[in-house]
């Protein structure tokens, strides 16, 4: 029979695999539409140049936070301990990181492909939208996931206990 602290963490990560995998299939079952060649105006181009560093600044930030997580989960500096829930909670906030890098990196190929195809008006399609917007969203809720272990953490040692 299993007990019940044996489907809690399954539970959980199911629950975020699911949660996951649905922004993915959102992000990605987006429609494109033609691909009009010819010469972009500059509004457009100015568009995707500041897209771009959106999206090239969220991918710096991220990785920052995925190296300084993984810094603390795998023990680099000494004296810091981690209950097991803050270890979980810093996973799922690396993976979801790490996840909103993917999603920079598959919207910045698909830009590329674009200009290089001189389809630069595919950017407003939905797809597109839906990659940008999937690479947000993932970032929010890893930095989401930060601060709430955070502020457990916080809680919990105010209140003079370990947080579990």
């Amino acid at each position: 029979m299993l007990s019940l602290t044996r489907i809690k963490p399954f539970g959980i990560a199911f629950a975020f695999a699911v949660m996951c995998a649905a922004g993915w299939v959102w992000a990605l079952n987006g429609d494109f539409g033609a691909c009009v060649t010819g010469s972009t105006d500059k509004s457009l181009q100015n568009t995707v140049a500041a897209l771009d560093s959106t999206i090239d600044l969220g991918i710096k930030l991220a990785i920052a936070l995925i190296g300084a997580g993984g810094a603390l989960l795998f023990g680099l500096k000494a004296g810091v301990t981690m209950s097991i829930n803050g270890k979980v909670s810093l996973l799922f906030a690396i993976l979801l990181l790490g996840q909103s890098v993917l999603a920079g990196i598959f919207w910045k190929m698909q830009v590329a492909e674009d200009w290089l195809n001189k389809c630069l008006n595919l950017v407003q399609e939905d797809v597109m939208q839906r990659l940008f917007l999937a690479s947000f969203y993932f970032f929010l809720a890893g930095l989401a996931t930060l601060v709430f272990m955070m502020s457990a953490t916080i809680l919990a040692s105010s209140q003079g206990r370990t947080p579990s």
